[in-house]
């Protein structure tokens, strides 16, 4: 990464400011900052690796728990982390959603569902089960084998779904609804989906692809069972296995008991719509999971397909941040991502390890806090011109930097907690 010419940050052997001023998780952000892909495997490294054997298990649902009310103990991070995994594997498809509380647009199963839908679109999963699956059918057909070169030359040219498909022109196939209606009769016999959805979509696909959003998304449908038909034709086209991304699920949740007790009954169509197709992976606080078994429905519903036990969920505690340095590797795991190019590695760095231990202990080992306060010293810190933050600087500085006026009796309580450490 170059540098830039006005670079305040340069002092530091930085490109930029390396820490988000609002660290909330956006997937499709441009900015590695805010799109969770920095990441340091060492912050949960017992629940990252309970984690990882819940995903390669294909656990049918996991949820990223976290022991405090308030946002920011890295439920987020850790699920993006997984997804970025499992987005570069051939074989597999991955949704990452972010919903929402009840004034919000993704608040319900229904829009879960509509989004997952979305995003296979998008970003190119359905296209691509359904170019193989078109293979396949002229394999099988006597009447369509002689188009086959056509249709590998039509999908080669158009890897991605394309605003218009020239259909004919590639083909030389005139009569697209005859040949939707056969292509149609094959997948619902070989792939079993819903005859009605693969005529809906092979009419989209074959046609007019970017109008899927508008034609199959906003169409009053049932999108759990358009789910379940999504979930058979990425199987049979290839695609070994799903993983869908619920972040802040939690907020969907703060509803009441009758809303409740619907949402609890869809998520459990859409465990069973996905048994043997895909891994549900969702963040809960300790409030949402109170409220998901304390009505007698949502207990059934919930513990009789995807339990709240050990073998599916991970719990993240703030304060296994203030373990051997976590915070400080963190820190330190953010700098190096905004490192200039050639410059010297071994160089130490400009933040004095009690600093960092500092800043985590203010911000109780909440990942969100410490990015945050850390995007404020280092901006305050490049202005001053100052080149080693130390904690003297802080000290001197406490308001500007960490938000608050600087106290004394506080800093003594922390010297006396890591000296016991």
């Amino acid at each position: 990464m170059g540098e830039k010419l006005d670079n305040i940050y340069s002092i530091y052997g930085i490109t930029d400011n390396p820490f988000p001023k609002t660290p909330t998780i956006r997937i499709d952000n441009p900015d590695k900052r805010m799109n969770g892909s920095i990441f340091f495997e060492g912050i949960f490294p017992e629940q990252i690796s309970k984690f990882r054997e819940l995903l390669e298990n294909r656990t049918n649902m996991i949820y990223v728990r976290g022991f405090q009310y308030n946002r920011g103990d890295g439920k987020s991070a850790l699920m993006a982390h997984a997804f970025y995994i499992y987005k570069n594997k051939r074989d597999t498809a991955v949704a990452f959603i972010r919903c929402t509380g009840n004034k919000g647009n993704v608040r319900s199963i229904n829009h879960y569902c509509i989004e997952i839908i979305r995003q296979l679109h998008q970003r190119g999963y359905l296209w691509k089960a359904f170019s193989v699956l078109i293979g396949k059918f002229i394999s099988d057909s006597t009447k369509y084998a002689y188009a086959k070169p056509n249709f590998v030359r039509m999908f080669k040219d158009n890897p991605t779904p394309p605003y218009k498909l020239k259909f004919t022109a590639y083909t030389t196939i005139y009569r697209i609804d005859v040949f939707t209606k056969a292509f149609t009769e094959w997948i619902s016999e070989n792939v079993g989906c819903n005859p009605k959805f693969a005529k809906e979509l092979s009419k989209i696909y074959l046609t007019n692809p970017a109008n899927l959003e508008k034609d199959i998304l906003k169409k009053n449908s049932d999108k759990i069972e358009d789910i379940g038909n999504c979930l058979k034709m990425l199987k049979a086209g290839g695609f070994d296995w799903c993983y869908f991304f619920l972040d802040q699920m939690e907020d969907s949740l703060n509803i009441p008991v009758s809303a409740l007790n619907n949402f609890t009954s869809s998520l459990r169509r859409v465990l069973e719509k996905s048994s043997n197709y895909a891994t549900i992976v969702a963040t809960l606080h300790p409030e949402s999971a109170r409220n998901l078994l304390d009505i007698p429905e949502g207990r059934i519903n919930i513990q009789s397909f995807a339990p709240l036990n050990e073998q599916h969920y991970v719990m993240l505690y703030a304060e296994d941040m203030l373990k051997e340095n976590r915070g400080g590797e963190l820190i330190e795991t953010y700098m190096r991502e905004f490192a200039i190019d050639g410059s010297d590695s071994s160089k130490s760095s400009p933040i004095d390890p009690q600093v960092s231990t500092y800043i985590t202990s203010y911000c109780e080992g909440n990942l969100r806090d410490i990015l945050r306060t850390m995007h404020h010293v280092i901006l305050f810190a490049a202005n001053k011109k100052q080149q080693e933050i130390d904690m003297n600087f802080i000290k001197s500085n406490h308001k500007e930097t960490m938000g608050k006026e600087f106290s004394n009796d506080a800093y003594q309580q922390f010297l006396t907690s890591i000296q016991h450490d």
